[in-house]
């Protein structure tokens, strides 16, 4: 027999409200945490690419004397010229998974095989280090720089010498740093480059 002082009891409706509400507070922090590390992964990501791609614009200046056009539109022709325009359209960027409107729907892409990347990559020998980058990239090069300056990533990166002969380039990574994958919506995308008079990342975030 049971004593009278040994009922099974459950639990009342207030440790359960509480019991849920602690839960909830756990998952928000997990939640909170992990789209922290997937930001700060692929940032990392964004950093050794465009770090890789000034090092190899460095090193083929030193040999050529002119810098590389880094853009998936480049029409095929990877080499500068006095009026290589610096218009940055997604089509320029690579791998091409950004819309035109710069959304956060962006998630890890296949860069396909060496054959099918820009063939400014191509001349640098730029080899992403995975099959699949969660930002994707963009370089721009002359040897002459005109506008429209107010809507360039990069002319507002660099000291900008218009109409002088003077060769420039910049690299551009744009990436959805929180992972959360909006379809039709322009928030989360930030945006880190370098340039040839400034090799320090500079991040960029407008708010989108």
């Amino acid at each position: 027999m049971v004593s009278p002082d040994k009922r099974n009891t459950g639990f009342t409706l207030l440790e359960l409200m509480i019991t849920v509400v602690v839960l909830g507070i756990l998952a928000t922090l997990a939640a909170v945490g992990y789209s922290r590390y997937v930001g700060r992964a692929r940032l990392s990501e964004a950093t050794a690419m465009v770090a890789e791609m000034v090092s190899k614009q460095v090193v083929y200046y030193t040999e050529f004397a002119q810098y590389v056009q880094l853009r998936d539109d480049a029409g095929g022709d990877a080499v500068i010229s006095a009026g290589t325009s610096h218009t940055e359209v997604m089509d320029g960027f690579f791998p091409t998974n950004l819309t035109s409107a710069w959304r956060s729907a962006r998630d890890a892409t296949s860069v396909g095989a060496p054959a099918t990347w820009p063939v400014g990559w191509r001349s640098l020998g730029l080899r992403p280090k995975a099959q699949f980058l969660y930002c994707t990239y963009f370089g721009a090069a002359g040897v002459r720089f005109s506008g429209p300056v107010a809507t360039s990533y990069g002319a507002r990166m660099m000291t900008i010498l218009e109409g002088q002969p003077t060769p420039w380039f910049y690299v551009l990574g744009a990436c959805n740093l929180t992972g959360a994958l909006t379809p039709g919506t322009l928030d989360n995308v930030t945006v880190v480059g370098m340039s040839y008079d400034r090799p320090t990342l500079q991040v960029q975030n407008d708010g989108m």
